[in-house]
Protein backbone atom coordinates (compact mmCIF):
# COMPACT_ATOMS: atom_id res chain seq x y z
CA UNK A 1 0.00 0.00 0.00
CA UNK A 2 2.76 2.50 0.95
CA UNK A 3 4.71 2.02 -2.42
CA UNK A 4 1.57 2.49 -4.21
CA UNK A 5 0.97 6.01 -2.62
CA UNK A 6 4.24 6.46 -2.86
CA UNK A 7 4.30 6.38 -6.27
CA UNK A 8 1.68 8.18 -6.93
CA UNK A 9 2.71 10.51 -5.20
CA UNK A 10 6.16 11.24 -6.37
CA UNK A 11 4.65 11.38 -10.33
CA UNK A 12 1.77 13.69 -9.14
CA UNK A 13 4.62 15.88 -7.36
CA UNK A 14 6.96 15.95 -10.65
CA UNK A 15 3.60 16.92 -12.81
CA UNK A 16 2.23 19.86 -9.77
CA UNK A 17 6.39 21.12 -10.19
CA UNK A 18 6.79 21.11 -13.43
CA UNK A 19 4.83 23.75 -14.94
CA UNK A 20 3.57 24.85 -18.24
CA UNK A 21 5.42 23.23 -21.50
CA UNK A 22 7.92 25.33 -23.16
CA UNK A 23 6.94 26.61 -26.36
CA UNK A 24 7.51 25.47 -28.98
CA UNK A 25 6.60 21.70 -27.46
CA UNK A 26 3.70 20.15 -28.43
CA UNK A 27 0.81 19.75 -26.24
CA UNK A 28 -0.07 16.08 -25.63
CA UNK A 29 -3.24 14.52 -23.80
CA UNK A 30 -4.21 11.79 -21.53
CA UNK A 31 -6.92 10.90 -21.26
CA UNK A 32 -8.74 7.53 -18.90
CA UNK A 33 -12.11 6.55 -18.55
CA UNK A 34 -13.04 4.22 -16.11
CA UNK A 35 -15.67 1.50 -17.82
CA UNK A 36 -16.53 -0.72 -15.31
CA UNK A 37 -18.29 -0.81 -12.67
CA UNK A 38 -19.94 2.45 -14.74
CA UNK A 39 -18.56 4.22 -17.64
CA UNK A 40 -16.72 7.46 -16.58
CA UNK A 41 -14.35 9.69 -18.17
CA UNK A 42 -12.01 10.67 -15.32
CA UNK A 43 -10.00 12.91 -17.27
CA UNK A 44 -9.13 14.16 -20.79
CA UNK A 45 -6.47 16.87 -20.52
CA UNK A 46 -3.58 18.46 -21.19
CA UNK A 47 -0.19 15.77 -19.74
CA UNK A 48 3.28 16.41 -19.69
CA UNK A 49 5.19 13.47 -19.91
CA UNK A 50 9.65 12.82 -18.33
CA UNK A 51 12.28 10.56 -18.90
CA UNK A 52 14.59 10.07 -16.42
CA UNK A 53 17.58 8.44 -17.95
CA UNK A 54 19.40 7.56 -14.46
CA UNK A 55 16.29 5.27 -13.44
CA UNK A 56 15.17 4.93 -16.78
CA UNK A 57 11.81 5.98 -15.79
CA UNK A 58 9.12 7.42 -18.56
CA UNK A 59 6.10 8.84 -16.98
CA UNK A 60 2.92 10.43 -18.33
CA UNK A 61 1.26 13.09 -15.53
CA UNK A 62 -2.15 14.86 -15.99
CA UNK A 63 -3.53 17.18 -12.65
CA UNK A 64 -6.92 18.53 -13.44
CA UNK A 65 -9.45 20.11 -11.31
CA UNK A 66 -11.70 16.84 -10.78
CA UNK A 67 -9.40 14.16 -11.24
CA UNK A 68 -5.18 13.87 -11.79
CA UNK A 69 -3.67 10.66 -13.62
CA UNK A 70 -0.42 9.06 -14.16
CA UNK A 71 1.55 6.79 -15.36
CA UNK A 72 4.67 5.48 -15.41
CA UNK A 73 6.65 2.68 -17.31
CA UNK A 74 10.19 1.32 -16.93
CA UNK A 75 12.18 1.88 -20.84
CA UNK A 76 14.71 3.55 -22.50
CA UNK A 77 13.77 6.62 -24.76
CA UNK A 78 13.07 6.84 -27.24
CA UNK A 79 11.59 3.73 -28.53
CA UNK A 80 12.29 2.30 -32.02
CA UNK A 81 9.46 -0.06 -32.17
CA UNK A 82 5.79 -0.88 -30.96
CA UNK A 83 6.36 -1.69 -26.95
CA UNK A 84 4.08 -3.18 -24.49
CA UNK A 85 4.26 -2.96 -20.89
CA UNK A 86 3.14 -5.30 -18.38
CA UNK A 87 0.89 -2.82 -15.70
CA UNK A 88 1.42 -3.68 -12.09
CA UNK A 89 0.99 -1.85 -8.69
CA UNK A 90 3.97 -1.12 -7.89
CA UNK A 91 6.95 -0.06 -11.06
CA UNK A 92 9.47 -3.00 -11.33
CA UNK A 93 11.92 -3.80 -13.68
CA UNK A 94 12.68 -3.08 -17.45
CA UNK A 95 9.11 -3.77 -19.00
CA UNK A 96 6.86 -2.67 -16.17
CA UNK A 97 4.41 0.14 -16.04
CA UNK A 98 2.47 1.55 -13.47
CA UNK A 99 -0.74 3.78 -13.87
CA UNK A 100 -3.27 5.07 -11.21
CA UNK A 101 -5.97 7.84 -11.11
CA UNK A 102 -7.09 9.74 -7.52
CA UNK A 103 -10.12 12.34 -7.38
CA UNK A 104 -7.72 15.54 -6.65
CA UNK A 105 -10.61 16.99 -4.24
CA UNK A 106 -10.64 14.26 -1.38
CA UNK A 107 -7.74 13.47 0.27
CA UNK A 108 -9.57 10.60 1.97
CA UNK A 109 -10.38 8.17 -1.04
CA UNK A 110 -7.92 5.74 -2.27
CA UNK A 111 -6.23 6.11 -5.87
CA UNK A 112 -7.56 3.73 -8.34
CA UNK A 113 -4.18 1.74 -9.16
CA UNK A 114 -3.62 -0.79 -11.93
CA UNK A 115 -2.64 -4.00 -10.77
CA UNK A 116 -2.83 -5.79 -14.22
CA UNK A 117 -2.75 -4.92 -17.90
CA UNK A 118 -0.75 -3.26 -20.74
CA UNK A 119 0.23 -0.01 -22.06
CA UNK A 120 1.23 0.12 -25.30
CA UNK A 121 3.30 2.87 -26.59
CA UNK A 122 4.15 3.77 -30.02
CA UNK A 123 7.43 4.69 -31.82
CA UNK A 124 8.09 7.70 -32.62
CA UNK A 125 9.37 11.36 -31.48
CA UNK A 126 6.34 12.00 -29.92
CA UNK A 127 5.05 10.08 -27.51
CA UNK A 128 1.90 8.04 -27.98
CA UNK A 129 -0.19 4.73 -26.83
CA UNK A 130 -2.71 3.25 -25.21
CA UNK A 131 -3.57 2.12 -21.77
CA UNK A 132 -5.83 -1.04 -20.02
CA UNK A 133 -5.72 -1.78 -16.73
CA UNK A 134 -7.49 -3.83 -14.21
CA UNK A 135 -8.33 -2.80 -10.49
CA UNK A 136 -9.62 -5.60 -7.91
CA UNK A 137 -12.42 -4.12 -6.00
CA UNK A 138 -12.45 -4.80 -2.44
CA UNK A 139 -16.41 -6.03 -2.72
CA UNK A 140 -15.24 -8.46 -5.16
CA UNK A 141 -16.56 -5.83 -8.37
CA UNK A 142 -13.74 -4.66 -10.45
CA UNK A 143 -12.83 -2.10 -12.14
CA UNK A 144 -11.19 -0.90 -15.14
CA UNK A 145 -9.53 2.08 -16.92
CA UNK A 146 -8.88 2.78 -20.37
CA UNK A 147 -7.30 5.44 -22.10
CA UNK A 148 -4.90 6.51 -24.24
CA UNK A 149 -1.47 9.37 -24.42
CA UNK A 150 -1.11 11.65 -27.56
CA UNK A 151 1.10 13.61 -29.33
CA UNK A 152 3.59 14.06 -25.86
CA UNK A 153 7.06 15.89 -26.17
CA UNK A 154 9.44 13.94 -23.98
CA UNK A 155 11.43 16.07 -21.67
CA UNK A 156 14.68 14.19 -20.90
CA UNK A 157 17.07 14.62 -17.92
CA UNK A 158 13.93 14.85 -15.64
CA UNK A 159 14.54 13.13 -12.63
CA UNK A 160 13.01 13.76 -9.29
Amino acid sequence: MFRRVFLLASLLGTACSSGDAPAGERSGRLVLTRTAPARLTLLDMPALARYCERDSSLSVVAVGASWAGALAMRTVWPLNEETQFAVAATLGGAGSAAVAARPTGDSVQAALTGQTGTITVRPGAALGGRIEAGIPGDSGVATRLIGRFDDLTVRSGACP
